[in-house]
């Protein structure tokens, strides 16, 4: 890989971080007020809207997870930019194709191979 792909590919991290960042921010707003809709309600005939609203905050919690999740390996893989292990397996140590990063920057390892 050369210079001009490697400078790609953090250019490409980095923006997806401040993105999945921007994200996160939504959903923790998001959160914050789906509680306080809830707290507002009460009444048993609001019962179906609790439901609802609980409902709406496990898919809240679980898309939260999932972003940081990927976060996590963004920051991992900018962590391997610096130690200079970046487009290497962590597995194996080969090098992962260009064209297999270029479609996850945060890949890690190979296809098919196992941690």
């Amino acid at each position: 890989m050369d210079n001009a792909q490697l400078t790609a590919l953090k250019a490409t991290l980095l923006a997806e971080k401040a993105r999945l960042e921007e994200e996160l921010d939504r959903l923790m707003i998001d959160t914050r007020e789906n509680a306080a809709d809830q707290s507002a309600e009460g009444s048993p005939s609001e019962m179906a809207d609790i439901a609802s609203d609980v409902t709406e905050q496990e898919r809240i919690m679980s898309e939260r997870e999932e972003v940081r999740s990927l976060l996590n390996e963004i920051d991992k893989a900018l962590l391997r930019f610096e130690n200079g292990t970046y487009g290497l397996s962590v597995v194996s140590g080969k090098p992962i194709p260009f064209e297999r990063l270029e479609a996850l920057p945060w890949a890690s390892k190979l296809v098919g191979e196992e941690k």
